[in-house]
């Protein structure tokens, strides 16, 4: 089950595997770097500042206390701690006779997040097939790797749509900004009219994108 505001660049899903254990999945855009978001989300300042006074050890296997009310608060530990791109931690008694709550906060981007979302690649894997919307030019092919690092990230797909070829999908720090690049590796015969086609269609694609990285 799935909700999308394509305005707000929000997107939830909701699953439940066959033993009942249930997840949620929110996905949205927000302005900033990602530095910033992270003091956002996983500090005990940031985290006071929108949500409850919170106290943050912040390392993995710290201790997290959410202050709620008083005499309420729920605390739990730090399981994943790796600035600025994952932060996640568990709280086991939020609620009596309830199960272990988990949250994750994954940051990634801006540009690399709406092209990869575009594109139907977002939470790509190896081997997997995936195909582009009917909104872009014909995209498809099997994920052969996909980098997610502080520093940068990358998806490679292995072409048979249009054309036997590579698609790489990249993101990465230089300048001190960060930079988003779509680069297309096509073989064959029918390569010059497939790019006669289709270049004018992704030039205007990009634009609508990311407007700042393409020009």
């Amino acid at each position: 089950m799935g909700d999308v505001d394509g305005r707000a660049g929000r997107v939830m899903t909701i699953k439940q595997d066959a033993s009942g254990r249930r997840s949620m999945e929110l996905r949205f855009d927000v302005p900033g770097t990602p530095e910033q978001v992270w003091k956002a989300i996983a500090t005990s300042q940031g985290i006071s500042s929108w949500l409850f006074p919170t106290d943050v050890e912040e390392r993995e296997g710290g201790a997290i206390a959410f202050h709620i009310a008083p005499g309420m608060e729920s605390a739990g530990t730090v399981t994943t701690f790796d600035p600025p791109r994952r932060f996640g931690y568990e709280e086991p008694d939020w609620s009596p006779n309830a199960p272990p709550l988990a949250t994750e906060f994954i940051i990634v981007g801006d540009a690399f997040s709406r092209l990869s979302h575009a594109l139907a690649l977002d939470n790509a894997a190896a081997g997997e097939v995936r195909r582009a919307p009917a909104d872009t030019p014909p995209l498809g092919g099997i994920v052969e790797h996909t980098e997610h690092s502080v520093d940068a990230r990358e998806i490679m797909l292995r072409l048979d749509t249009p054309a036997p070829g590579v698609l790489l999908l990249g993101a990465h720090k230089w300048g001190g900004k960060a930079h988003a690049s779509m680069s297309f590796f096509l073989y064959g015969a029918a390569v010059p009219s497939i790019v006669e086609r289709d270049q004018p269609r992704w030039d205007e694609w990009l634009q609508q994108q990311v407007p700042a990285s393409h020009e």
